[in-house]
């Protein structure tokens, strides 16, 4: 439904690294939404926008790559892991998660990846 809201496809990932017992989005202005997973112990946010560089990260741990050979950038702060990419030159993706255990770069490249 979410995708009647914005100018733009709204894709949620075929793979999450745990079961989530909640599913929703959040509708956070007319060029912007964030895809939530979230059990007791973990949340996974997923923004996606139109406005490019909006996330405001100035400073990224790591640039990463994709099989396909797109660029993705990591960051870690305040205990969030934050990786960021472009599905296309219009719109930028973006997953911070927050759970007990951090997730290893690949499995956040593995959920990224299943986002088509």
């Amino acid at each position: 439904m979410i995708n009647w809201i914005v100018p733009f496809e709204v894709v949620t990932p075929a793979y999450l690294p745990f079961e989530a017992e909640e599913e929703y989005a959040e509708f956070t202005g007319f060029d912007r939404v964030r895809l939530v997973f979230e059990n007791a112990e973990d949340s996974l946010g997923i923004w996606v926008t139109s406005e490019i560089g909006w996330n405001n990260v100035t400073d990224w741990d790591e640039e990463l790559t994709f099989e396909d050979g797109r660029k993705a950038y990591y960051t870690e702060s305040d205990g969030t892991q934050m990786l960021s990419w472009r599905n296309g030159k219009e719109v930028e993706y973006a997953i911070d998660y927050v759970g007990k255990e951090p997730l290893s770069k690949d499995e956040l490249i593995q959920v990224a990846s299943s986002i088509k």
